[in-house]
């Protein structure tokens, strides 16, 4: 949630408290105004009961101003990026922090483009993967060369390994009193998906049963919009580093393939996106995808030029 969303609430009931009591003011000076003496005595009284009425709505509000502030304070500490948490990211698991600040601008340009938080989930696309610094070699992104730790485990337990995120994720946020709007992006940016890989090797392995609900995280599905964003653009994100051609065409054809996937999986249905979302939806990750991997001019190789024979 946005720190100051509801501040033009509390402006509102202050303006219209202030406003009431000057029209009564004026209306019963009206009354009396052929009264010199009554109409100074009424306005000393109208005076100290505005007075007090307004200093008792400031006291009311001031616990709620003083929970904005520290929101405010809060919010702007997590953006930046160094926050503990992100600078753990950037040194112990620099493959989960690249791709989380680009999933935090993919999640950041949707959210816009549609009305929602912004910065809510921009934040969610920062911290969505903090779980995975308790096991960063468990993640692909993370790996270097072919030495992957999961191929020592079965698939059901790397599997778990790789689910074990979602909770640790919620713990180590829980530790640094992240919001619980953040903790619940954290939840639910997975949703209820299986960890497909090790599903289908599990399958492969000959196994005569394979019970696919040990292979899937446990969710809840999206709760918010901000929610189905995180998870959009986190899958998007993870789908565009394979591609080897990524012209506008390519990019539309990926995200329109990634919205389809998870609302004919069912993950999106209580994020509570509006018909209208979706095409707006499409548009903005389509851009951002463009600005982030944009192309560069290839520049001929310099050579060395023939030295000159110094002139005699």
């Amino acid at each position: 949630m946005h720190p100051f969303k509801y501040t033009w609430v509390l402006v509102l009931l202050i303006s219209l408290v202030v406003f009431s009591l000057g029209s009564a003011e004026l209306i019963i000076t009206a009354i009396y105004q052929l009264n010199l003496a009554s109409q100074l005595a009424l306005q000393a009284v109208s005076a100290l009961i505005t007075g007090l009425i307004v200093g008792w709505v400031a006291i009311g509000t001031s616990p709620l101003i003083r929970q904005m502030l520290a929101t405010f304070r809060l919010f702007t500490r997590l953006e930046s990026l160094t926050h503990p948490l992100l600078l753990r990211l950037s040194h112990e698991a620099p493959g989960t922090y690249h791709h989380s600040l680009q999933v935090g601008t993919l999640a950041n340009a949707a959210a816009r483009a549609i009305g929602a938080d912004p910065l809510l989930a921009r934040l969610g696309g920062y911290y969505h993967d903090i779980g995975k610094l308790t096991q960063p070699a468990y993640f692909i992104e993370n790996q270097r060369g072919n030495d992957n730790p999961l191929d020592a485990l079965t698939p059901r337990e790397a599997a778990r390994a790789i689910i074990a995120h979602i909770d640790d994720g919620l713990a180590l946020g829980a530790q640094h009193h992240l919001p619980a709007e953040l903790l619940a992006l954290i939840a639910q940016h997975t949703g209820t998906t299986t960890v497909r890989y090790f599903l289908e090797k599990a399958r492969g392995a000959g196994k005569r049963t394979v019970n696919p609900e040990t292979f899937r995280y446990p969710g809840p599905k999206p709760q918010t919009r901000e929610a189905g964003i995180v998870m959009l653009a986190d899958v998007i994100e993870a789908k565009v580093r394979l591609l080897t051609n990524s012209d506008d065409r390519t990019l539309r054809q990926l995200v329109d393939e990634t919205i389809s996937e998870k609302f004919e999986d069912g993950q999106l249905e209580l994020a509570g996106f509006y018909s209208n979302d979706l095409p707006l939806l499409r548009i903005a990750f389509v851009a951002a995808l463009g600005t982030m991997l944009h192309q560069r001019i290839a520049y001929p190789v310099a050579t060395n030029p023939p030295v000159r024979e110094r002139e005699r």
